[in-house]
This record gives structure tokens, sequence and C-alpha cells, in this order.
């Protein structure tokens, strides 16, 4: 069980960090396109 937990703590950890870094990544296109237009 506390396998299990441990795997579900990294799993939301890494769900996080790529949620953040697709909106950071996202953000950034988007000012690229601003600027450009």
């Amino acid at each position: 069980m506390e396998n299990a937990q441990n795997l579900t703590k990294t799993w939301s950890n890494l769900l996080g960090l790529g949620m953040i870094a697709s909106a950071l990544w996202f953000d950034k296109n988007s000012l690229i396109k601003n600027r450009a237009a």
C-alpha cells in the first residue's frame, strides 16, 4: 500500500510539473506570435 501511495504522489507531482511546463511553453509561444504579428 505504501508503494502505491508513493507512486501516486510521484505521478501527481509529474503531472503538475508537466502542466506548469506546458503552460509556460504555450505562454512563450503566444508571446512570440504576438510580437511577430
